[in-house]
């Protein structure tokens, strides 16, 4: 989104990530992409730890003291800003989980129109199936 409001474009990842920063777009949401496989259960959304962080996609470690976190058995992975290179979609990714980053006040029946509208825009152009629709409440 901060490209866009620039007037820079969109970078061409893969079409997973390109569907879904349209989808981001659209909507007007933070999402997050990371390869399932590359995930180890179980996973939460937390605030991040004093000294806490990962190394990011394309930066240098991210910061996530203080901040939303989606974290597994490995540590934190994931923030409304940045996701990780650990668990960084690829053309090797076969299962994906996708994450909207949706503040409480947006109401359940928005939700599922950008759910909705998001698992239709990954099963078209990504030929994908969703395999489960899950809500993680921040702890």
């Amino acid at each position: 989104m901060r490209r866009v409001l620039k007037g820079q474009g969109l970078p061409t990842i893969n079409t997973l990530v390109d569907a879904l920063n349209l989808c981001s777009v659209r909507y007007q949401l933070p999402f997050g992409l990371y390869d399932l496989d590359n995930v180890r259960p179980p996973i939460v959304l937390r605030r991040g730890d004093t000294g806490e962080g990962y190394e990011g996609i394309r930066k240098d470690a991210v910061n996530v003291t203080g901040r939303p976190v989606l974290a597994d058995a490995e540590g934190p992975f994931g923030n409304p800003s940045s996701d990780s290179s650990r668990t960084m979609v690829t053309v090797q990714t076969r299962r994906a989980l996708v994450v909207v980053y949706a503040p409480a006040m947006l109401g359940n029946a928005r939700l599922d129109e950008v759910l909705d509208g998001t698992e239709s825009t990954l099963t078209r152009f990504c030929d994908g199936r969703r395999s489960g629709r899950w809500l993680l409440p921040a702890s």
